[in-house]
C-alpha cells in the first residue's frame, strides 16, 4: 500500500497517523473482499443471465 500517493503523502506528514490510517484501510479492503467473496457464493444466475 505505501506505493500509492495516498499512504505516501500521509506518512510524509505524520507517520503515526500514517501506520493508523493504514490499518483502517487494510481492515476495509479486507471487510469488503469477504463481504463480495459472500455475495459470489451465494449468487446463482439464471438461465437468461448465463
Amino acid at each position: 500500500m505505501y506505493r500509492e500517493t495516498r499512504f505516501k503523502m500521509v506518512e510524509k506528514m505524520n507517520v503515526v497517523v500514517a501506520g493508523d490510517y493504514l490499518k483502517t484501510a487494510t481492515h476495509t479492503a479486507q471487510s469488503l473482499y469477504k463481504r463480495y467473496q459472500s455475495l459470489h457464493e451465494h449468487y446463482q444466475p439464471t438461465q437468461e443471465e448465463v
